[in-house]
């Protein structure tokens, strides 16, 4: 299978960089469980409204325009830190760019498809979940498992 490259809206390819998976935090995991589940019950179709969308990050997106200031919530990363002009678009991308997903993007209609790799990373993150851990504590499957409470077998 063939990587897609992916460029954000808005942000020319020189500038962009994706955000590592070890830096992922809660905004990152949470947004992977909700494209998730809208994969799984929703047939991919994302529900727009229901993603963190920065008005001049991916203003393709922003279905509340006089919310516009109170919209532009930075991304929080695993180490605390925060990232601005970062929302679940871009987290979306990040996604995309590690090779978890594919996303059709037409008009406003975004659908999700998941990868092997991001069903197993998906997968191990609901498994976490499911233990009682936060989305912000889990640190990525394939990178520190003995913490997570897994086994290289499992």
């Amino acid at each position: 299978m063939t990587k897609i490259r992916y460029q954000p809206e808005n942000t020319p390819l020189a500038t962009w960089t994706s955000v590592p998976l070890i830096a992922w935090g809660k905004d990152h995991w949470s947004t992977l469980a909700f494209l998730e589940n809208m994969a799984v019950d929703n047939g991919g179709l994302v529900r727009v409204t229901h993603m963190r969308t920065h008005p001049s990050v991916h203003p393709k997106y922003d279905h509340d325009g006089e919310a516009s200031e109170r919209k532009a919530f930075p991304t929080r990363l695993r180490d605390g830190s925060e990232l601005t002009c970062h929302d679940d678009w871009s987290c979306m991308e990040d996604m995309i760019d590690a090779g978890m997903m594919f996303a059709l993007m037409r008009d406003r209609k975004v659908w999700v498809n998941f990868t092997p790799f991001g069903s197993d990373v998906v997968g191990a993150l609901r498994a976490f979940k499911a233990r009682g851990n936060l989305y912000s504590d889990f640190s990525g499957y394939y990178f520190d498992m003995e913490a997570e409470g897994g086994t290289e077998d499992a």
